[in-house]
């Protein structure tokens, strides 16, 4: 590999734009000393991040900052950072050098006791040092004729700390029409003058700058840049690959397990192999350039740089070079803005919008820097930083070398009383279905194999490792190459500093090889052994999440509230969790829970054997921790919640009450008698604290809220509670699980802290949305409801009862929002107008149709259980939201979703089947019915169809044709003699699907399974997919069946099976609409938008989005009234409202829709079979485009805006 100079330039860019843009087309630099940056915001903006990184002192609007390549493993030293100076600390041939960027500003000290400071350290430490200024100083080291004040004060500088000088010769570094002068230094320590080779220091004063400093260039130091590889795994041959990972030339698996590690590693050797073959190493690509650059910037540029060198010539080249710079500088903005605009207009999917939404919300720091030590002392070396972030997330972990790894191989002792289930349990097909489990391109952990490598192994792999996973419980020995772990620390989101490692979070990558087996070992507890959700826990729990712990703890302070009583809460955070839990206390927590002694000895040796390493800046630490558990790892989540249950638990039947959602603890308690509550939620405290204690976990009081919840206005004097000896301040309103509740227990200030949100969110996109460029239509709607909207309605399970009216105008001013962004049609136009015509649902209706829905799921996790006191109980939001659920869908409705089952059956192979049974369903003008037919050879021996009702769905009549089917088949066993082999056939992949997924959350689905599994018993039964309506005789004959089975209406009691959630949910929906065609009806306004649309439609909305932006302008206009029209205009100008086609009438959109004698042509055309139908608004844009209708609008148009 070629080696290398660092070339390095130092420039001023006067905060101008077009300094900036001529700097990103240098890219030859790596590194690029600033100063005086074009800044918005409070950030340097418009230097281009794709050429290196950017470096300098957040939010400050700074005047130092740098840009450097990523592949110098840059740090930036936030010690010796501010608003003046930038420094940042980069690897240089293995040795640790710092560079520093400075602006000495010239009503301050010439000497700024920062840098000072940094030329101490490193001068300390025997750290390289490079220093490049604007010193608005002069001096004759750097060429000067004369020195000043501020010169004689660097000069002294310069002794004094045994600095060394770059500037050569007298060439000014600033130069304008009036004056010149050399005010650029570029100077370096004894420790980097005698390591590193300076070369080639020169301003370029022939080339333009576009800032009155010239460019300052020199190269320095040798490195080797390093050359990234990667495998393309999508362009892979995995047919290939397949037949490749045969397990024929692996070793056999001792049955003491005293192989393990050479199995793995053969096993690692053979994948190794195999992907060289179907997807080889590749080295990455350079980064493409800047897309709006082009030939006649080019062209403009030159001649720029040409007049550039005459300009002090004559007056008149002076005037030419001021003329052409200012033409470059406007053909730069224009070429950027349009490729800019092309880019967002481009965006083809949702993944696009995504990635452009994340790229303007970003703004956490590309990499870490050198970090503040717990002394309060910043580190000097990536080591350092390392170390300080080791030492903080790995808890007394001790370090290690590779020679010092312990080689236990040999020293394998089997288990004592492994259980006979659990080697069952672990079989090639869970093996498949674990590896599968996990996203295909996730990130690998030490061996590289990502999920869609080993997805792709040949089943003879699976049956290996399913081996290998056997004899490790068996054994409790795991291979030391999975017990090797990979470290990544990424920046928590939100924190106002990122100089502690505290604001990081250690992301531990195992082997998906290893995660396969802690997947398949969680399977097997929560199948086996946990059965039960664990008391009063919400996190990591089949069937329970936020929105049961969000409706757990408002419903114990409402329940409060309405007996008139109060509230006493006290919400609580874990520190650290994962990285602090013992290993005794993880061992203690499976025991108690009766967790197989062979899953428990083997996982807590992993925890203790394992090593951790983490990599930064080329750094490397490699550590064995003592305590702690994976954070990533699969099971860390589920030995967690067991952990915490041993404290939650201890709360079950007494006065306060715990909700648990993962490390965050919630203590309430209710009564009168504020003196008693405070007594005893003091006690609960103390006894959460030595629990903490005993298990080595803390729980932090800066991160703890109270908060007494009260109807009462008047202020309670109340006794303070205290954590670990630090009084507890109370508060007016906390947030939990990220909803802010308030002590009265109202919900305003929770709404407009999602509106506002929302809000921030849409004014970050107006980046990406023009009036004519920018996002389709339908890529905003989908912003909107894809993102945003959730993002506001999260919880609206707790808050979205009966919303005060301030509430319901941030919703439906957030709304309208997405409206104006889609069109961008007249400011007057009424948001229930457009909502109407587009047919969105407003918003607050839809906060209502969410409510419901969250109920629907979580009624049956967390019932309600109101014992009938209380004054005011109907305004708790679950008897709110049961009031209009249960009349859709009553408590004692049969329901098809069930909490999460896991399934093991898979399709066989048959290849000559016995008996072929044919199975369909069918629903038409309402009804569901299914059929199925037995066939021997070319004979229909048994048949059946039946009537399922109105409330069923197609897929559900599918499952439940070859439920039947089955079950006949069960019945017939012994009629059916030695004909022992079945083959389904049915015409419903969604149907085969679920009945062969590991996962079941459907009742009827779960009963056709068990008929498979008791039918497998006597006969080999499999289900296969055969293409529909294909003239496939058995197919065309079950069709017949089902179809004659939903047309044989008989007297059934509804449901015939049970209700599935999408009918559930259409119900619901169907009620909202409802509610908001009420709404519409009582609306006593938008006259001209109910000339159109009498009826509310939510389901044009899809189709309408994808209409284009002026066709969806033209519909707002026309649909509301809104729009260029005389009529309209007249309300607030002064213009004549008379129609200009026939001079009769106002000119209004409903007038020249239904009543204008000039249109008459047009509104005969229109006036079609299609009129008010499914393309009624088509026709009303069609209508509105006419020639004669399109340029009376424009002309109305053009006179407005003159």
């Amino acid at each position: 590999m070629m080696t290398n100079v660092i070339d390095t330039a130092l420039i001023n860019l006067q905060k101008s734009k077009l300094a900036s843009c001529e700097l990103n087309k240098r890219t030859k630099y790596k590194i690029v000393l600033i100063t005086e940056p074009y800044v918005h915001d409070g950030n340097v903006a418009l230097l281009d991040k794709t050429v290196g990184n950017l470096y300098y002192a957040l939010n400050e609007d700074p005047r130092a900052c740098i840009r450097i390549t990523p592949d110098l493993n840059p740090w930036i030293v936030n010690e010796f950072t501010s608003k003046d100076i930038c420094c940042v600390a980069a690897n240089i041939e293995g040795r640790m050098t710092y560079i520093a960027s400075a602006y000495l500003d010239i009503n301050l000290s010439a000497i700024p006791k920062m840098m000072s400071d940094l030329i101490d350290c490193c001068n300390q430490k025997g750290i390289p040092l490079l220093i490049g200024m604007d010193s608005n100083a002069h001096s004759a080291l750097w060429g000067c004729d004369v020195s000043n004040g501020r010169g004689h004060e660097l000069e002294s500088l310069i002794a004094e700390k045994d600095l060394t000088v770059l500037n050569e010769g007298s060439r000014p570094t600033f130069e304008t029409v009036r004056a010149e002068s050399i005010i650029d230094v570029t100077m370096v320590n004894s420790a980097f003058y005698n390591t590193m080779n300076v070369n080639d220091w020169q301003v370029l004063g022939d080339e333009p700058s576009f800032s009155d400093h010239k460019y300052i260039t020199f190269s320095w130091g040798k490195y080797i840049p390093a050359q990234r590889q990667y495998r393309n795994l999508k362009k892979a041959n995995w047919s290939s690959f397949k037949e490749l990972t045969k397990t024929n030339s692996l070793p056999i698996i001792n049955s003491d397990g005293s192989n393990l590690d050479d199995c793995a590693l053969s096993l690692k050797n053979l994948i190794d192999d195999a992907l060289e073959v179907v997807c080889p190493m590749r080295n990455a690509f350079t980064k493409k350039p800047n897309p709006w650059w082009n030939g006649e910037l080019s062209k403009l540029r030159s001649e720029v740089r040409h007049l550039e060198n005459v300009k002090n010539n004559s007056e008149n080249n002076y005037k030419k070079y001021r003329k052409s710079w200012s033409n470059y500088r406007k053909a730069v903005n224009k070429a950027k803005k349009e490729s800019w605009r092309n880019f967002c207009t481009k965006a083809e999917n949702a993944k696009d919008v995504t990635k452009i939404i994340k790229s303007l919300k970003s703004k956490s720091p590309k990499g870490i820097g050198l970090l503040k030590q717990a002394d309060g002392t910043f580190c000097r070396t990536p080591k350092e930083s390392l170390a300080a972030l080791m030492d903080a997330h790995f808890l007394e972990s001790v370090e290690v070398t590779d020679q010092e790894g312990v080689d236990e191989s040999h020293n394998v002792v089997m288990n004592e009383s492994a259980p006979d289930d659990v080697e069952e349990f672990i079989t090639p097909t869970k093996v498949r279905d674990s590896i599968g489990s996990f996203g295909p391109m996730k990130a690998p952990g030490p061996d590289n194999f990502k999920p869609i490598i080993l997805q792709n192994l040949h089943e003879e792999a699976y049956k290996y490792i399913s081996d290998i996973y056997k004899s490790i419980v068996r054994s409790g020995y795991t291979p030391s190459l999975w017990r090797e772990m990979k470290v990544i620390f990424l920046a928590k989101e939100g924190k106002t500093e990122y100089c502690v490692p505290k604001s990081y979070r250690p992301i531990t990558l195992s082997n998906f090889l290893l995660k396969g087996l802690e997947r398949i070992l969680q399977w097997y507890i929560n199948e086996k052994i946990i059965t039960k959700p664990l008391y009063s826990q919400h996190a990591y729990t089949k069937g329970r999440s936020c929105d049961t712990a969000l409706t757990e703890v408002v419903d114990i302070i409402e329940k409060a509230i309405s007996r008139k009583e109060k509230a006493l809460v006290v919400s609580l955070d874990c520190s650290g969790a994962f990285d602090r839990i013992q290993f005794t206390a993880a061992a203690a927590a499976m025991k108690r829970r009766g967790i197989p002694k062979t899953i428990e000895k083997w996982y807590d040796k992993l925890l203790r054997e394992r090593s951790v390493e983490a990599e930064l800046q080329g750094e490397k630490s490699k550590r064995k921790p003592k305590r702690g558990s994976p954070q990533g790892g699969i099971l860390s989540t589920l030995i967690w919640i067991l952990i915490m249950d041993t404290l939650l638990s201890t709360f079950e039947g007494k006065a306060v009450k715990a909700i648990g959602y993962s490390d965050d603890v919630f203590l309430v308690i209710t009564g009168k008698d504020i003196a008693t509550l405070v007594n005893i939620m003091q006690q609960s405290l103390d006894d959460v604290t030595k629990w903490g204690e005993s298990n080595g976990l803390v729980f932090n009081p800066d991160k703890t809220s109270v908060v007494l919840f009260t109807k009462s206005t008047r202020r309670e004097t109340c006794k303070n509670l205290y954590l670990k000896g630090v009084e507890l301040s109370y508060s007016d309103s906390l947030k939990y699980l990220g909803v802010t509740l308030n002590k009265r227990l109202t919900w305003t200030e929770h709404v407009n802290s999602r509106v506002k949100k929302g809000m921030q969110l849409f004014n970050l996109s107006r980046a990406i949305i023009g009036q004519n460029w920018g996002l389709t239509p339908d890529k905003i709607m989908w912003l909107y409801t894809a993102v945003i909207r959730p993002m506001v309605t999260y919880g609206c399970l707790v808050w979205g009862k009966l919303l005060s009216a301030t509430a319901r105008n941030g919703l439906k001013r957030l709304q309208r929002q997405s409206l104006l962004s889609l069109s961008h049609p007249l400011r007057s136009t009424p948001t229930d107008g457009m909502e109407v015509a587009l047919g969105l649902l407003p918003l607050d209706l839809h906060v209502e149709a969410e409510g419901i829905k969250a109920r629907l799921r979580t009624r049956t996790q967390v019932n309600d259980r109101w014992d009938g006191l209380g004054v005011h109980r109907a305004e708790g939001h679950r008897r709110h939201w049961d009031t209009t659920l249960n009349k859709i869908c009553p408590t004692s409705l049969p329901m098809d979703k069930i909490t999460k089952v896991m399934n093991w059956e898979r399709p066989l192979e048959i290849k000559n089947p016995d008996v072929v049974i044919y199975t369909d369903g069918s629903k038409e003008t309402g009804n569901v019915g299914c059929g199925w037919a037995v066939c021997v050879g070319d004979t229909v021996i048994a048949e059946d169809f039946r009537y399922l009702g109105k409330s069923s769905t197609v897929f559900q009549s599918e499952i439940v044709a070859i439920s039947d089917s089955l079950l006949w088949l069960i019945s017939n066993a012994q009629k059916l003699g030695d004909k022992k082999s079945c083959l389904i056939r049915s015409d419903s992949q969604s149907a085969i699907a679920a009945i062969y997924s590991n996962k079941i959350e459907n009742k009827t689905v779960l009963d056709c399974v068990n008929f498979l599994k008791t039918a497998n018993k006597s006969f080999q039964v499999t289900i296969e997919w055969i293409k529909g309506h294909d003239d496939a005789t058995g197919n065309e004959y079950a069709d017949y069946l089902a179809k004659a089975g939903n047309s044989c209406i008989t007297e059934v009691t509804e449901p015939v099976i049970p209700v599935p959630m999408t009918t559930i949910k259409a119900k619901i929906e169907d009620l909202i609409v409802e509610r908001w065609q009420n709404r519409w009806d009582a609306c006593e306004e938008q006259r001209v938008t109910k000339h159109f649309f009498t009826k509310v439609n939510v389901k044009k909305c899809k189709r309408l989005v994808k209409l284009a932006r002026q066709d969806l302008n033209l519909l707002f206009q026309a649909c509301t009234g809104h729009g260029l029209f005389r009529g309209h205009l007249a309300k607030w100008r002064d213009v004549d409202p008379t129609c200009q086609l026939c001079l009769e009438d106002e000119e209004k959109a409903d007038h020249l829709w239904s009543e204008c004698p000039a249109l008459w042509n047009e509104r005969r055309e229109r006036q079609s079979e299609h009129t008010r139908q499914k393309y009624f608004e088509l026709d009303v844009i069609k209508f509105f485009k006419a020639p004669s209708v399109r340029d009376m609008m424009t002309r109305n148009g053009e006179e407005t805006v003159s």
